[in-house]
């Protein structure tokens, strides 16, 4: 079965069985390369970013035209860079209020497609420089990309279900990561 867009909305329940899929975060070694933190080097309109993370968070931030915090963003460098850029609460709370206006204007299924199609173009450029990428994303070939997140995130990634044993949650990363192995590796 295909991710598609009308599965991310409003189907916080999807169910993902450990056996079918691959799960990664960025805490996870073997699997760690997935994460949109992972550093590595990815141009965008003659810009250099240091990880998908960077790179999201800075289109976000240009897409509502807050150019201050777009500066703050690129200042970010470094093995940590992600980590910092989702820890930075003047960026944080900024995308929170833009995201919250948009969802007022457009309506929360409107911003999730966005952001969802966003990152996607963010993680397709990942696949684009970086190998040890494209390398994991073929070892994953032919089952369904997890971003298991023990800190409870449903949106972009899943959250393991003791009792039903199966992981749970739209994983609009993991999504994301299937859908460019989808293009590039499965229609080999």
């Amino acid at each position: 079965m295909d991710y598609n867009d009308n599965e991310l909305l409003g189907k916080y329940g999807v169910s993902y069985s450990p056996s079918e899929c691959v799960t990664f975060n960025s805490c996870n070694i073997d699997t760690m390369v997935l994460s949109n933190f992972w550093p590595c080097k990815i141009e965008y309109n003659d810009i250099l970013f240091h990880s998908v993370e960077q790179l999201f968070v800075w289109r976000l931030l240009d897409m509502f035209g807050v150019e201050e915090l777009k500066k703050k963003v690129m200042g970010y460098k470094g093995l940590n860079n992600g980590y910092k850029i989702k820890r930075d609460k003047q960026i944080q709370d900024t995308l929170d209020a833009f995201e919250d206006d948009y969802k007022r204007n457009k309506g929360n299924e409107e911003l999730l497609l966005m952001e969802w199609k966003l990152l996607r173009d963010c993680v397709e450029l990942k696949f684009k420089y970086c190998k040890e990428y494209r390398e994991k994303l073929k070892e994953c070939k032919g089952k369904k990309i997890v971003e298991s997140c023990p800190w409870g995130d449903s949106l972009f990634g899943a959250v393991w279900n003791k009792e039903k044993r199966v992981y749970e949650g739209v994983n609009a990363s993991g999504r994301c990561a299937y859908d460019v192995m989808k293009k590039y590796i499965l229609s080999l």
